[in-house]
């Protein structure tokens, strides 16, 4: 695994934590909906977009470990997840006031750089040093 794929690998990690992280501190949701009398309710009107955050971030972070595991649907994977992650933030981009903006900010700019690392590790190849290639054979005659 070269550099790339294990920076992606981290920044995976790190954008998937960071974006549970900020949504469960922002919005003091603990879980994603309250047990009432008559089932299960929402806790803000923006229960929806905070669980999907909560979940593609859990699943970011998981797609980390499989990127370092070295299976090649991982980065692909991540890059979706992380684009997600950025246009689901996007999309609460009004409601950035106070002190909640440089968080939503900086998990804007960390899932996008999750992106950009991904696309790189997708089309970085491993490469084989001069001696150890195949084709490199002792010439006798």
């Amino acid at each position: 695994m070269n550099r790339i794929k294990k920076l992606a690998a981290g920044l995976n990690f790190a954008a998937g934590a960071w974006t549970v992280a900020v949504v469960l501190w922002l919005t003091g949701e603990t879980a994603l909906c309250v047990n009432t009398m008559t089932g299960c309710a929402p806790q803000s009107t923006y229960a929806w977009p905070n669980g999907a955050l909560i979940v593609l971030g859990i699943l970011l972070a998981l797609d980390s470990v499989a990127c370092f595991r070295g299976f090649s649907f991982s980065y692909p994977l991540g890059a979706v997840l992380s684009v997600l992650v950025a246009l689901l933030t996007a999309n609460g981009w009004a409601g950035w006031t106070g002190l909640a903006a440089p968080f939503h900010v900086s998990l804007f700019i960390v899932s996008l750089l999750a992106f950009v690392f991904n696309l790189v590790a997708i089309l970085s190849r491993e490469r084989m040093p001069e001696q150890g290639n195949p084709l490199n054979l002792p010439v006798f005659g």
